[in-house]
């Protein structure tokens, strides 16, 4: 009786030493997820803020609402309005591209502009063809 008593107490430590253990590794574990779910978040935080700086806020306004819920896996994707310009496009644009493109609208006008006040006359207009014709284009 006394060696099977001392069987069980044996038993009994060597699984307190075992669940000891696991507790340990579990604490290791919970503490490595919380740092990981930080830095997830510091990640997040981050693309949210490029993606802030990448598209025009009052233009693309749903390409942003979309691509910010794509990132958090937010349920509630926005549509596209017929008033914002990537509702027409495959892929959005951005807001520094939108920004260049009314800036060479504005030098297009412009030298529209100046192409009114100087039109071209008669002899200019030869003096291009027969340029072309020399290089040989017709």
């Amino acid at each position: 009786m006394q060696s099977e008593l001392s069987n069980v107490i044996s038993m009994i430590e060597t699984l307190k030493g075992k669940v000891d253990k696991q507790e340990t590794a579990i604490q290791e574990m919970a503490e490595e997820l919380k740092e990981k779910d930080k830095k997830i978040k510091i990640h997040g935080d981050i693309l949210h803020q490029l993606l802030g700086g990448l598209f025009h806020h009052e233009k693309q306004g749903c390409t942003l609402d979309e691509m910010i819920a794509m990132l958090f896996q937010d349920s509630c994707i926005t549509a596209f309005s017929k008033n914002d310009p990537d509702y027409y496009c495959e892929l959005p644009t951005t807001r520094q591209g939108d920004e260049l493109e009314k800036r060479l609208d504005e030098m297009d006008t412009k030298l529209q502009q100046i192409g009114a006040l100087f039109p071209p006359n008669k002899i200019s207009q030869e003096r291009v063809k027969r340029s072309f014709d020399l290089c040989g284009n017709e």
